[in-house]
């Protein structure tokens, strides 16, 4: 009786086609949630560490907020996708800011992280992925480099 009711098939919606890439989208915030706040912790200083919490956070509440909007279709969600964008584009420009105009020498080659990371938020769709990558693993050199000094 199921089977006459329901008539299910095997072709996918548009909806559900969609979910690998909201799924890869809302992980690849999820990991700036950890990864932006140990970046701040690792180069320290007061606004470092607290613009730097303030974009994770932002990025914790997005990577939960694009999977109810776009996965579930939920388009109330947006307005908070918005507000959560902003808060964390926000915080990154300023956090590249505070990076440079208070970094000496190479140090304020420090602020290109946070600003790439922007940068590849706003163009994931078309290359910000690979943005990301580089600029991920631009941060995992420094990081490396940095304990090997401290």
């Amino acid at each position: 009786m199921y089977w006459i009711v329901v008539r299910p098939t095997t072709s996918a919606t548009a909806t559900q086609s969609q979910w690998p890439y909201v799924l890869w989208f809302s992980a690849t915030i999820l990991t700036l949630t950890l990864a932006i706040p140990m970046y701040g912790r690792m180069i320290g200083g007061r606004w470092v560490t607290r613009l730097a919490a303030a974009a994770g956070a932002a990025a914790l509440m997005n990577s939960a907020v694009n999977i109810i909007e776009d996965g579930f279709g939920q388009d109330w969600a947006f307005l908070l996708f918005a507000l959560g964008s902003a808060a964390m584009l926000l915080s990154l420009i300023a956090l590249s800011a505070v990076l440079a105009l208070g970094g000496r020498g190479a140090r304020r080659m420090l602020a290109l992280i946070p600003f790439g990371t922007a940068a590849g938020i706003v163009l994931f769709v078309n290359a910000g992925g690979a943005i990301l990558l580089v600029t991920w693993l631009g941060a995992a050199g420094i990081a490396m480099r940095w304990e090997d000094q401290h």
